[in-house]
């Protein structure tokens, strides 16, 4: 087996199950996900939503995820077209989440300590401790609702296709450590990966390109709750089936 996603079927393996100091981690038996790789992609059911390649997404993202799709079904998969909800409320739903949740999580040092913590967090910290418990209902509301909406779509799928990110990899630049990270700027970054935030599926990127100018592109998997299994086997029949992970930026 080569790197990527087998290294990755291994480490999960290692991390997932029960953890007796996290009441909240899930009892089940954990798969094993590197005997599951080699299962190929036949009879497989992916999705793709064809505003959520294009729509906002640079046009060489758009058209190595959508050949990356081809490619998944030239391996055996059937690809079929569908549509994911509105997504616009479940983003601002996510950023009131995870600021409020990021606040409790940082309570034995914040705001006690708030001086040490650098410009960007430091300001995410503070906004977050302004939501409000109306606030945080509202944005549960919302997650419940997506959650509803993507347990409907899988019904006639198994996996979705998307880009991982609408454009190339960006300059480090794009966001200064040394400034506040505002909403407007942070939202548009997480639009195709922050939702399965929300409804807690799990997410692959594999590499399926690189832009006109060297930069790396990734095509995203988004599976249903623990079948990860099957999330694993269909990156890896698509990682053997290209060099993309082989290859890397000039630098």
């Amino acid at each position: 087996m080569t790197r990527s996603v087998a290294d990755a079927a291994v480490v999960l393996g290692v991390i997932a199950g029960h953890d007796p100091a996290d009441s909240t981690s899930w009892r089940l038996p954990v798969p094993d996900y590197t005997a599951e790789l080699r299962g190929g992609l036949r009879g497989v059911r992916i999705g793709v939503d064809a505003a959520g390649c294009t729509d906002m997404v640079h046009p060489e993202t758009t058209a190595a995820v959508l050949a990356a799709v081809d490619r998944l079904r030239e391996l055996g998969a059937s690809i079929s077209q569908v549509q994911l909800p509105p997504l616009d409320d479940a983003l601002a739903a996510w950023w009131t989440i995870t600021l409020a949740e990021m606040v409790v999580a940082h309570a034995a040092h914040f705001p006690a300590r708030a001086a040490e913590y650098g410009v960007a967090a430091r300001g995410l910290l503070e906004e977050g401790a302004r939501t409000s418990g109306v606030d945080y209902a509202r944005a549960h509301a919302t997650r419940l609702a997506l959650c509803g909406h993507m347990q409907a779509l899988f019904v006639d799928i198994d996996l979705l296709a998307c880009p991982s990110w609408q454009a190339p990899a960006p300059p480090l630049a794009l966001i200064p450590a040394d400034q506040p990270l505002a909403r407007d700027l942070a939202l548009p970054s997480v639009r195709l990966t922050a939702p399965y935030d929300l409804t807690g599926q799990p997410t692959i990127s594999v590499p399926c390109g690189f832009s006109s100018e060297g930069l790396p592109l990734g095509v995203q998997l988004v599976g249903r709750p623990f079948e990860e299994g099957l999330l694993c086997r269909a990156a890896y029949a698509y990682e053997q089936a290209s060099d993309w992970h082989y290859r890397h930026p000039a630098l």
